[in-house]
């Protein structure tokens, strides 16, 4: 019944209000976000091959939980065949399973959507009853109980979460158990990674100081990978490539750290080789393993042997079954038990575990900071060593789950980092400062923020300073948005110059203001070569005159310079603002700490390219209590950071060359400075996708997913290569 079920979730789990009629191919559809608990789910009245799973909207504002099953009967009907099947009428209603519970609803469900609109905090099961899926009126107490937002991958939980002994051995079986029950079906169109098994907080507790140790597989609805037959492909060490994913990840728990592999992609022209690649490094790490002794826990040599015959594969090997030979589905999974569940499952018994435990979030002293560093080829004598610059990633808290207001905190690390780094660039490298162009209601100079003990240094970084409005040469800002996007852009990018153009008073005065703002593109982006230009603002008139601004300076520099400008907030019925929705410049829309998209945000188009958005929420009080009549949550503040995201990159990424000389110049990262190449960039490696087309920026994902620099020059240099 396994791949009835799944059949079952597949069909389901498509959002009847994001499908898109594309010509007579039919349809583009849009799943649900969905995970698949991979731990033994509690089973309820006579029902058979249950899963439990949890499925969200694409704003990941909230999680449903369902109990899938089947009756024993419908279980029965599918392994004996179908022999006697029944004859109905086309058009005859379809009848719920016999001999089910008496409050099992009669008519099937059509698909998720209606569940998640009731939002009734409940768990809800379901029921495959002649290939349909019925409803149980009696809702039950949370089994999975998670908050909103995308929840922690794996490899963020072995940085910042304490994995005792028996917590590697229950997870590694669960997570293998998981694997043995559903090879061969569609849960393995993606390889099995730290990166999409998740863990749940609870939804009282979004920021929790323990995790329950549940493991989440995503549904990979729209992701297959380069698809090849296991075992059939000559030239592999390890034969079966979805098994020896599998064995990275195992590998992974078992030394508590992720593992970076020597690729950052797979795929088919290049997949032996790299495959091949990563098994040496893996073979590395499996010795490491052995070589480590548990102290107070038994039974090592057991979990030693499930790892080892995962990671080698010899068991696998065509060799052992004579020439011409091989394996069938069968087959594999047997000797997969065999050699790795069973092990497993033995030892995890004699600990007297389940996933249900918790594990308990290290305290920031208590990080590692030794598996994540800078390269060596990076001096550390040639400037005073900032104990929080080179302190490297792992005290970071990526993607969702962060304190509301520590996610600046995590932008300005990443800041320091790259500032150290450039006190080691050599003396005689040119290293030219990006500049970013902020175009709002001016910069107000006399503010508290500026004013302060790091005021004076705050204040330098403002560099450029023009009034379109009065004319004006002391920087001014009577109505404090201006001032709050600089505070914003000098927080989340450190290390960048700042050139800031007054082009109205206010919000009400922005009408009109089309030619000012023209003008002031192209100070910014001419005479002041600014390397991003920062538009936290949307206007209804004068677009010819702005356009032709922009075409300008596309021109001047080459398509060097980069547009950013908030999306809108005016809710998802009105499209992206003006000049956000212009070709050539980067919309953004605003998210919170946790990754969810803003309600404000307007509507995304479903045939077009992906939408970006970043922190646009939770603004920590210590900038908020500087402007508190401006600072709103929304697409303005997301544009500002975005703005200091981007700056940052660049300011890397210039570097690179200096500290790598051997690996890269700097005409190969050129194509970053425009703006496909930022997009391609945060596109591959900044965001994370979180449904609706929208992906959510934050480059911690990238500093703690390549943990070198040459690993990072590699990432982006790969991002680049895929610009048309």
């Amino acid at each position: 019944m396994t791949e009835e079920l799944l059949a079952a979730v597949w069909t389901h789990s498509v959002c009847s209000s994001h499908r898109a009629t594309v010509g007579s191919r039919g349809h583009t559809t849009r799943h649900h976000p969905t995970r698949l608990y991979l731990g033994r789910p509690r089973r309820t009245w006579a029902v058979a091959a249950q899963f439990d799973i949890l499925i969200s909207c694409h704003s990941l504002r909230y999680w449903q939980e369902i109990g899938l099953g089947a009756s024993l009967q419908e279980s029965n009907n599918g392994t004996a065949g179908k022999a006697k099947q029944r004859v109905k009428f086309k058009d005859a209603a379809p009848s719920p399973p016999s001999k089910l519970p008496r409050n099992l609803r009669v008519e099937p469900l059509s698909d998720f959507c209606g569940l998640l609109g009731r939002r009734n905090c409940a768990r809800v099961f379901l029921e495959l009853g002649n290939q349909r899926l019925f409803e149980d009126d009696d809702v039950q107490q949370l089994h999975h109980d998670a908050t909103r937002g995308e929840g922690i991958p794996l490899a963020r939980v072995l940085q910042e979460y304490h994995l005792s002994v028996p917590d590697r051995v229950v997870l590694s079986h669960t997570i293998a158990q998981a694997f043995w029950q559903l090879y061969d079906t569609k849960m393995m169109l993606a390889r099995w990674t730290s990166q999409n098994i998740w863990f749940m907080p609870g939804s009282r507790d979004p920021h929790p100081s323990s995790l329950p140790c549940k493991a989440y597989l995503s549904f990979p609805f729209e992701r297959a990978e380069y698809e090849l037959e296991e075992y059939s492909t000559a030239g592999l060490i390890h034969r079966c490539p979805r098994i020896f994913a599998l064995a990275v990840l195992l590998l992974e728990i078992s030394l508590v750290r992720p593992i970076q592999t020597s690729r950052l992609q797979w795929d088919e022209k290049n997949f032996v080789g790299q495959t091949n690649e990563d098994y040496h490094i893996a073979m590395k790490q499996l010795k490491e393993l052995s070589d480590e002794s548990w102290a107070n826990y038994t039974g090592k040599y057991i979990y030693d042997y499930a790892i080892r015959e995962c990671v080698v594969g010899r068991s696998f090997s065509p060799s052992l079954r004579g020439p011409g030979s091989s394996m069938n589905v069968a087959e594999r999974r047997q000797v997969f038990y065999e050699n790795v569940v069973s092990p497993l499952q033995k030892l995890a018994g004699s600990y007297g575990r389940d996933d249900v435990a918790d594990i308990k979030k290290k305290k920031k002293s208590d990080l590692d900071f030794s598996k994540i560093s800078p390269d060596s080829t990076v001096s550390t004598t040639s400037a005073p060593v900032d104990e929080l610059a080179v302190s490297t990633f792992a005290a970071f808290h990526t993607g969702k789950f962060v304190d509301p207001e520590e996610w600046l905190e995590d932008l300005k690390r990443i800041s320091r980092y790259i500032h150290h780094i450039k006190h080691n660039v050599p003396a005689n490298a040119k290293v030219t400062p990006i500049r970013v162009a902020i175009l709002d209601s001016g910069c107000n100079i006399d503010a508290p923020y500026f004013r302060d003990d790091e005021g004076l240094e705050r204040a330098g970084r403002v560099m450029g300073w023009k009034d379109f409005v009065g004319g004006s040469t002391k920087k001014t800002d009577s109505f404090g948005h201006g001032t709050l996007m600089a505070m914003l852009v000098i927080e989340t990018g450190m290390v960048a110059e700042l050139y800031v153009a007054r082009v109205a008073e206010n919000t009400e005065k922005l009408d009109g203001s089309g030619r000012r703002i023209s003008e002031a593109i192209r100070w910014a982006g001419i005479d002041c070569e600014a390397d991003i230009i920062s538009m936290s603002f949307e206007v209804d008139d004068d677009e010819d005159h702005i356009k032709l601004a922009i075409l300008d300076v596309r021109k001047e520099r080459k398509d060097n310079v980069i547009f950013l400008a908030s999306a809108g907030n005016l809710g998802p019925h009105r499209d992206v603002a003006f000049p956000a929705c212009h070709k050539d410049v980067v919309a953004i829309r605003a998210a919170d700490s946790m990754g969810a998209v803003a309600s404000s945000n307007p509507s995304t188009d479903w045939l077009g390219a992906v939408s970006f958005a970043t922190f646009g929420d939770n603004i920590p009080l210590e900038l908020r209590e500087h402007e508190p009549e401006v600072c709103k949550p929304g697409s303005s503040v997301a544009t500002a950071v975005a703005a200091g995201i981007a700056a940052t990159m660049l300011s890397y990424a210039s570097m690179l060359p200096h500290i790598l000389p051997g690996d890269v110049k700097e005409d190969d990262l050129k194509r970053l400075r425009t703006a496909e190449g930022m997009k391609a960039l945060f596109l591959n490696k900044l965001s994370t996708d979180v449904g609706n087309r929208i992906h959510f920026v934050n480059p911690v994902k990238f500093f703690t997913d390549n943990e070198t620099n040459i690993l990072r020059l590699y990432a982006i240099r790969g991002c680049l290569a895929k610009i048309k």
